[in-house]
């Protein structure tokens, strides 16, 4: 099941797994609604149950080259109210649920 729920210049589309390990809610993605990434989509975002609540989990991007192989976080943020701003999101459509 989708639904997107908008918030602040982006929706968020939650999607209940079918099968998966049992601490995994659902998974999410974030869609622009405004400004330059408008039509674009965030996917990867992941809600988790643990002891202390649900967490929410950013998609990381992997890469690689001869000798070196990273997966740094994604996105990258210049502060960390944005990210913050991000979970509350996910997890305010999860909770409307």
């Amino acid at each position: 099941m989708r639904d997107v729920r908008p918030a602040e210049g982006f929706g968020v589309t939650l999607e209940t797994p079918d099968g998966g390990p049992s601490a995994l809610l659902a998974r999410a993605e974030l869609h622009f609604l405004e400004g330059p990434l408008t039509g674009l989509a965030l996917r990867g975002f992941s809600l988790w149950r643990s002891a202390s609540g649900v967490l929410v989990t950013v998609p990381r991007l992997s890469s690689s080259s001869e000798f070196l192989r990273a997966s740094p976080l994604a996105p990258r943020t210049l502060s960390d109210n944005t990210l913050k701003t991000l979970f509350d999101a996910i997890l305010a459509a999860y909770s409307k649920r």
